[in-house]
């Protein structure tokens, strides 16, 4: 009841409880980070994940939760090296690419962030976000033509996402196609 009413503080109190009587139960310990990581306590998220990597080095699912809360805090080669890790196990990759695109957006590595959202979007040709985040890297290297062509696989498959309006129009705008970018903003709006 606490996380779905977004009670996180609360949540993490009972979840810590229930951690008194079974300190290396996994599945509460993943929800207790998940509640951390919701409430904006990075940290303390991180903290947890690290425990649960002591009892289960091999678990897919907090090395890749590592890799964005690593990410968060600015450790961005902890991120990578950690999501790095959770490919060799061969579990769900497009996530794990997908988290790593990030990072090394957010490092200025924009050909790596390129080549992970690339392989989401091999993955899965639908990710309407992960050609946003190509478009978007497109754009911040200076190419508005490559970022309209991405930004426009993705409104072909959501036409409505105002973010995308938003960002086609930015890339219109630089490229000087002041009509289709004002058209685009409207349409965002």
């Amino acid at each position: 009841s606490a996380v779905l009413s977004r009670d996180f503080v609360l949540a993490a109190k009972l979840y810590k409880n229930v951690l008194r009587s079974t300190p290396e139960d996994i599945n509460v310990m993943s929800k207790l980070a998940n509640c951390y990581i919701r409430g904006s306590e990075d940290r303390k998220a991180l903290q947890v994940c690290l425990d649960i990597l002591k009892l289960d080095c091999n678990n897919f699912d907090i090395l890749n939760k590592l890799g964005g809360i690593y990410r968060r805090l600015c450790m961005y080669h902890e991120s990578v090296a950690v999501l790095e890790r959770a490919l060799t196990l061969g579990k769900n990759s497009t996530d794990v690419y997908y988290n790593m695109g990030q990072t090394y957006k957010v490092m200025g590595e924009y050909v790596d962030a390129e080549e992970c959202f690339n392989t989401v979007i091999e993955e899965n040709p639908n990710d309407v976000l992960a050609y946003n985040h190509l478009g978007s890297i497109q754009a911040l290297r200076g190419d508005h033509s490559k970022a309209v062509l991405s930004y426009s696989k993705a409104l072909q498959i959501d036409p409505n996402h105002p973010i995308l309006h938003f960002n086609i129009a930015a890339s219109y705008e630089a490229l000087g196609k002041f009509a289709d970018a004002q058209q685009s903003y409207e349409n965002a709006l």
